[in-house]
């Protein structure tokens, strides 16, 4: 009797007629994301590799019992919805977050600790170090969502806190970790650059760089930080060119050209050159550019030439963090039209580089289309450049940008209206450059 009692209940869930789903009915957006919080609380596993793990187990159930398919499809659904909004309806219910919230409260303590007694307690170093770690790790592995939620709270007071530690902080193992906190901060929520930007952070950076670099690890989290915060081209207060002067970014071009000793990888020439492609994000006109006023003072900046060199090639903007970026004006791009637009700073390349610079232009212009505001800035970079090197005496790829100019000046539809303009512009200044190109 037992058998049959089991095998007639068994067999009436199984021949339920919508069985499925009728429970399918019951899983919500906000189930899916509580599910996958409970394997990350209970595993401690990150919040997206705990998305895939609960995905895993579903595919499992729906292969071995697919009478459970319509309930399976359907918390499917839900955990892709959870996924693209990578949050639940309730983050303020997250443990994460109140994790955050602890850790961050533990820090402030300890920063008004710090500013009671005005010196540092070195046994507690461990402790600060503990919470740094953990906050680090919470922001990196839990759902961005309840991370944003918890870095906004109190008009970012959390960020200010971590700003207002830094400075006090001497020991450089929690300083190290500061900074490795606010770029974390940095890539979850882009106002905390702003946050940044305007805060002392540039300028603690810029003193930092300069006294401390044969301490190769705190120089590279540094002008990481400092190229994260420079990356949009926001304005900067008035109060940053204080130390972010002429003269710091000579010192910025000396030591790409001659990097200490200690440098054994050659990594903080590459750590300077992002440093100047974000801080030169600033600078609307060239002639009032403090990159290019350096430049200019530099006399044969050879390795910093070839570090550009590398950049263009490889054609990624190294100091981009945010997607979609803030401009289709990319930092080398932007560091290109301000470099051509002088002759002396033009002159920082050899012929070669330039002839692989044009080929490059060429293949852009090429392939961009009408309406790509890309096209525009490779436009009008070939005008300066033709301008302010001796193209003249080497045109090269001569015949093909004829070809283009010629193909563009012939558009018609409005979206190509901008790049005509700077066809004419560049036939009215260089027309010798170009002879094949017909009157526009």
């Amino acid at each position: 009797r037992g058998g049959s009692r089991s095998g007639s209940g068994s067999g009436g869930s199984l021949r339920a007629s919508g069985s499925g789903e009728q429970l399918a009915r019951h899983f919500s957006v906000d189930d899916a994301t509580e599910l996958v919080e409970t394997v990350r609380s209970r595993t401690g596993v990150s919040f997206s590799n705990s998305l895939v793990a609960v995905g895993s187990v579903l595919e499992f159930i729906k292969s071995k019992v697919p009478v459970c398919g319509a309930m399976v499809d359907n918390l499917f659904y839900a955990l892709q919805a959870a996924n693209a909004q990578a949050a639940a309806s309730h983050p303020e219910l997250s443990q994460d977050l109140d994790q955050l919230k602890e850790l961050f409260f533990q820090i402030r303590e300890v920063k008004d600790d710090s500013q009671q007694r005005s010196w540092a307690v070195h046994n507690d170093q461990e402790l600060i170090m503990s919470y740094l770690n953990d906050l680090i790790k919470i922001l990196v592995d839990a759902d961005p969502k309840v991370c944003r939620l918890a870095i906004a709270e109190e008009k970012y007071e959390n960020v200010h806190t971590l700003v207002t530690y830094y400075q006090m902080e001497p020991r450089v193992p929690i300083r190290l970790l500061l900074l490795k906190t606010l770029g974390v901060l940095c890539g979850l929520d882009p106002v905390v650059i702003n946050v940044l930007l305007t805060s002392v952070i540039p300028n603690e950076l810029g003193r930092d760089i300069r006294q401390d670099l044969s301490n190769i690890d705190k120089t590279l989290s540094s002008c990481l930080l400092a190229t994260m915060i420079f990356s949009t081209g926001e304005a900067v207060p008035l109060s940053v060119y204080d130390q972010w002067d002429k003269e710091y970014i000579l010192f910025l071009l000396h030591t790409i050209e001659e990097p200490p000793v200690e440098d054994a990888d050659d990594d903080i020439p590459d750590a300077f050159v992002n440093v100047l492609l974000s801080f030169n994000q600033h600078f609307p006109d060239p002639a009032t550019n403090l990159v290019m006023a350096a430049l200019k003072e530099t006399p044969n900046p050879k390795n910093f030439s070839e570090k550009m060199m590398f950049l263009i090639n490889r054609g990624e903007d190294p100091v981009t963090i945010t997607d979609p970026p803030p401009s289709s004006l990319d930092s080398i791009t932007k560091f290109l039209l301000d470099l051509f637009a002088d002759r002396l700073t033009g002159a920082i390349f050899y012929t070669t580089d330039l002839k692989v610079l044009i080929d490059i232009i060429t293949r852009q212009l090429s392939d961009l289309s009408p309406g790509d505001e890309r096209r525009t800035h490779y436009l009008r970079l070939l005008c300066r450049l033709v301008g302010s090197t001796d193209y003249q005496e080497h045109r090269h790829r001569a015949a093909d940008i004829s070809s283009i100019l010629s193909r563009i000046s012939r558009e018609e539809s409005a979206e190509s209206a901008l790049d005509r303009e700077e066809v004419r512009r560049i036939l009215k200044d260089h027309r010798r450059s170009f002879e094949m190109v017909t009157a526009v």
